[in-house]
């Protein structure tokens, strides 16, 4: 509401997944909205799901194709439970440990194909990458905006046009 205040209007408002429902409501109580302008300043908020693990977990990833998705997540979620694993799941925490075992898995995954591809398939010189040659950088967003997989999250990949060059 401080934004329709501020005459702001007619923006989409696009909040994280793992808010509850109306949970917004909560933070207005350090302003001086009104639940009607609070409803009124969020009409068109646009909520997505966020998926820490796929649906279909007896998928076998690309980059771990001898595991299943839900051998990975229970053996993930073991270590954490174990008295050496440095922090307990919650789900209550917005960036729950428990859930970044999926998109670390998939960040990896990502990393590690478009390596193998610039440096074996494309003959990239590993000094290029780590000098960050104009050539280089065009070519690894090259390969990074063609990647896809079979991920830990669901299948990964970019849509045509999506990918951001200038990083």
């Amino acid at each position: 509401c401080e934004a329709v205040k501020q005459d702001l209007h007619n923006i989409v408002w696009m909040v994280y997944g793992w808010l509850q429902p109306a949970s917004w409501w909560m933070y207005a109580s350090g302003t001086d909205c009104t639940d009607m302008q609070m409803q009124a300043a969020t009409l068109g908020m646009i909520v997505p799901e966020q998926q820490w693990w796929r649906k279909d977990d007896s998928t076998s990833p690309d980059c771990a194709p001898s595991t299943t998705v839900a051998a990975f997540k229970a053996e993930w979620l073991a270590a954490l439970m174990s008295p050496s694993g440095a922090k307990q799941p919650s789900v209550d925490a917005p960036w729950s440990i428990a859930g970044e075992g999926s998109s670390t898995a998939d960040g990896v995954c990502l990393w590690a194909r478009v390596l193998h591809k610039a440096l074996i398939d494309h003959g990239v010189a590993l000094a290029d990458i780590v000098g960050r040659t104009e050539s280089t950088y065009n070519k690894l967003q090259e390969l990074f905006s063609a990647e896809s997989f079979q991920g830990m999250q669901d299948f990964f990949f970019f849509p045509p046009g999506s990918g951001d060059p200038i990083g």
